[in-house]
C-alpha cells in the first residue's frame, strides 16, 4: 500500500503527509524485520536442521541475519520512489548496488580462495550501498526524516534483550521436548518480550498503531 499513498501525497503536494508516510514505513519495516532477523540469528542452526536438514548452512545464515536489515530497508525507499516515479532513478541505484557486488564477486574470484562467506559479505556490503544510496537520494530530492535512534538502535536494542532471554528460558527447557516445539515457543516469548518493551520504551504508541490500521482498513476497501 505504500506505492499508492506516496503517489496520492505526492499528487496532493502533501509534503508532511508524504515525509510522515514514509517514516512510519522504514518505523514498520524495522520493527518487524530486526526481531525476525535476531531470532534467525539465534535460531540458525536448529533452523536449518528443521527445515532444509544441512545445519552445516547455519553459519551462512547467521551472517546473512547479521546484515539482513539493510535489505528490509531498501524495500520502502524503492516502493517511495515508485510512488514518486523516478524510476530512472531507481534503475541507476539498482545499477550501482548489483554493480559494486558483481564487481566484487569477480574480484574475489580473480584472486582465488573464494568461500561463500566472502559472497555473503559482499551481498551485505552491496545492500548497505544501494540502502545508503537510496537514503541519500530522497533525503536531497525530498528531505525525508530518518531517526536513527527510533528507527534502527532502540529495536536493535529490545532485540538483544530479547535474545538473553530467550537464552535464559532455553537453559530452563526440558531437554525432552521436540525441538520444533521449543523452537516455537521460545520465539512466541522473544515476540511478547519484544513488542512489551518495544511499547514501554516508546517505540509503539496508540498513535503510530491507529495510523497504521487505518491505512490499512483504506488500501483494503479500494482493492
Amino acid at each position: 500500500p505504500l506505492i499508492p499513498a506516496i503517489a496520492e501525497a505526492a499528487a496532493e503536494n502533501a509534503q508532511e503527509k508524504m515525509k510522515s508516510r514514509i517514516e512510519d514505513s522504514l518505523l514498520f519495516t524495522a520493527y518487524t524485520a530486526i526481531p525476525l532477523l535476531a531470532l534467525i540469528f539465534y535460531f540458525a542452526e536448529p533452523l536449518c536442521r528443521i527445515l532444509f536438514a544441512a545445519e552445516e548452512a547455519a553459519p551462512m545464515l547467521t551472517l546473512l541475519a547479521m546484515g539482513g536489515i539493510f535489505f528490509y530497508l531498501q524495500q520502502p525507499l524503492i516502493a517511495v520512489m515508485q510512488g514518486l516515479n523516478y524510476f530512472k532513478s531507481i534503475l541507476a541505484i539498482l545499477c550501482i548496488g548489483d554493480g559494486l557486488y558483481i564487481l566484487l564477486l569477480a574480484l574475489g574470484c580473480y584472486h582465488g580462495n573464494f568461500t561463500m562467506e566472502q559472497g555473503i559479505i559482499y551481498f551485505i556490503f552491496s545492500d548497505i550501498i544501494l540502502w545508503a544510496t537510496a537514503m541519500i537520494y530522497l533525503k536531497r530530492k525530498i528531505r525525508i526524516r530518518f531517526r536513527l535512534f527510533k528507527t534502527m538502535i532502540l529495536p536493535l536494542f529490545v532485540s538483544l534483550f530479547g535474545l538473553f532471554v530467550l537464552e535464559a528460558l532455553s537453559q530452563r527447557l526440558p531437554s525432552s521436548i521436540p525441538e520444533l516445539l521449543a523452537v516455537t515457543m521460545l520465539g512466541i516469548a522473544f515476540c511478547a518480550v519484544y513488542l512489551l518493551l518495544l511499547y514501554w520504551m516508546g517505540g509503539i504508541d496508540k498513535e503510530l498503531i491507529a495510523r497504521l490500521s487505518s491505512r490499512g482498513k483504506r488500501y483494503r476497501s479500494r482493492t
